[in-house]
């Protein structure tokens, strides 16, 4: 059968339901019901020590590290909609001279009211390497 042709353009004649619309109907109707990864509301890194800390975090089951930023000495960073990794959570400080991991499990998380600290040992361990404290104008 030939299709009709109008001025330059081929009119397509219907030939019934096409197998695609159903899929992707199928996909919508799923992706609503299995929804994307959950966020914790806000996680809080004190900083404690004189050094600089850059922050990751990865959980059990994760592919690697996820970047929370980098800390100032004395201080503290709120990093807002963190990828909730689950029941264990693992986070690296980290200086160019040295890294250290500290892992939590969520119910501690929770009961801190997610903060976390840099460890003291971050500090002690950068200044046995003899890392000079930074100085500010």
């Amino acid at each position: 059968m030939r299709r009709p042709i109008i001025g330059h353009h081929r009119v397509r004649t219907s030939r019934g339901p096409r197998p695609l619309v159903p899929v992707l109907a199928a996909a919508l109707v799923l992706s609503g019901c299995v929804g994307g990864p959950t966020h914790v509301e806000a996680v809080t890194v004190a900083n404690p020590t004189a050094y600089r800390a850059r922050v990751e975090l990865r959980g059990e089951d994760s592919p690697g590290w996820f970047g929370l930023g980098a800390v100032e000495p004395a201080s503290q960073r709120r990093v807002g909609q963190v990828l909730d990794v689950g029941e264990r959570w693992t986070f690296r400080f980290t200086h160019p001279e040295h890294s250290e991991q500290l892992t939590l499990q969520r119910g501690e998380l929770e009961s801190a009211d997610w903060h976390v600290h840099v460890p003291e040992s971050f500090e002690q361990r950068l200044r046995e390497l003899g890392v000079e404290e930074p100085t500010w104008p």
